[in-house]
């Protein structure tokens, strides 16, 4: 009891918890995928459990093959933390993420998609299109990266 007071008073001043990012890259072995989907759906869980606060699943993804697994622990509606840095170099990467973003789209139905990326505003406008024209809000809020290389960021697409 006394650590989960501890994990009480250290949240204390935040409004919401992002989940942690077990990255599941398209070329890992199926197995080492759904271990790390099962860590961070642990890691909502206990949350959840134990938290007031908002819960922002972080969710990952590799190939198509991927996706049902990567969120059949969300509930509809959920809004979600998607992190495509490093996703996006490769042709095929970027068509991946784009299918997985029309598939949360069309089957999770989230209301609002916090993204974490590299890219400028631009790239991030094409990734992100399918969800904007179907009414989801996409924000990409301030991190190093960006700053460090003066890129536009915290804002909504």
């Amino acid at each position: 009891m006394k650590r989960l007071s501890q994990f009480e008073k250290r949240f204390e001043p935040i409004d919401f918890l992002v989940l942690p990012d077990y990255s599941t890259f398209s070329n890992l072995p199926l197995w080492q995928q759904k271990e790390a989907v099962g860590k961070i759906a642990l890691c909502g869980a206990f949350c959840k459990r134990f938290s007031t606060k908002a819960i922002l699943p972080n969710v990952p993804f590799g190939k198509p093959s991927s996706f049902e697994f990567c969120t059949e622990w969300l509930e509809e509606g959920t809004d979600l933390f998607i992190n495509v840095a490093g996703m996006v170099r490769e042709k095929e990467d970027r068509y991946n993420t784009q299918q997985f973003i029309k598939y949360l789209v069309d089957n999770i139905k989230p209301r609002l998609i916090v993204a974490y990326t590299y890219s400028n505003r631009k790239s991030n406008e094409r990734l992100f299109e399918y969800a904007v024209k179907n009414s989801v809000k996409v924000w990409v809020p301030n991190n190093w990266f960006l700053k460090l290389h003066k890129k536009e960021s915290n804002y909504f697409i």
